[in-house]
């Protein structure tokens, strides 16, 4: 008999995205693109330029993928059909959507908004030879809705005893987001509209493999139930 799915979303991990979302947007409101960019990437030290650059990597799709194979091999509940379809749908799905939104908008990133100032001074921003100099397709952050995604995903596979660890998950997918501006790769409302897609098309994802996979468990047992001499 097919293994019966984990339960859904996870309110550790929710009520603080609300949360998120909440400050997120009364920021929007308050500052321009311009505000909200240069106060993260002003604010910088040696430690944190090797942290970012560190943390950045776990929303590259390289690094999802990797923690999503080092949980197969961890943990034997992960090796089945049904965790293979969920990490893929809730990952990739989000992923799909933030590339055809990037290529609609085309957005410059900070590098090509800030070319006339940079000319002028060429240390105006925080960005080092090392770091990936990028310029187009800015919106929205794919690092941030992959993150998110992961993040809204392991939330939810969460036994009920670690629930709490969701919270963990969303500061985490937050710290990453937040590399993206000291890097000078994207804006806030780039991060910020990736983490919805993310964590929403993640959650939806989830949601909808849950109603398959009950359905597809209850047709099984029904079949189970007939053949069975009466």
């Amino acid at each position: 008999m097919p293994r019966q799915p984990r339960s859904s979303l996870n309110p550790w991990f929710v009520f603080p995205f609300l949360v998120w979302v909440l400050i997120g947007g009364i920021l929007l409101l308050v500052f321009n693109k311009s505000q909200l960019f240069l106060s993260i990437n002003r604010h910088h030290n040696e430690f944190l330029d090797v942290l970012m650059r560190g943390l950045t990597f776990m929303g590259d799709g390289a690094g999802i993928v990797v923690v999503l194979l080092l949980l197969m091999w961890l943990f034997p509940a992960c090796r089945n059909r049904w965790y293979v379809l969920a990490a893929v749908s809730c990952t990739v799905f989000p992923t799909l959507l933030i590339q055809l939104i990037k290529s609609l908008a085309q957005a410059p990133r900070p590098l090509e908004f800030f070319k006339l100032e940079l000319l002028q001074n060429p240390s105006w921003l925080h960005i080092r030879p090392e770091w990936p100099h990028l310029y187009q397709r800015s919106f929205p952050s794919g690092h941030s809705g992959g993150v998110f995604s992961l993040c809204c995903f392991l939330s939810m596979m969460l036994p009920f005893r670690r629930r709490w660890f969701g919270l963990l998950l969303l500061l985490f997918a937050c710290a990453v987001a937040y590399s993206r501006l000291y890097l000078a790769a994207h804006f806030y409302l780039d991060i910020f509209v990736g983490s919805l897609i993310g964590a929403s098309v993640s959650a939806l994802c989830f949601e909808l493999i849950q109603l398959w996979s009950r359905g597809a468990l209850r047709l099984e047992n029904q079949q189970m139930s007939f053949n069975q001499p009466h």
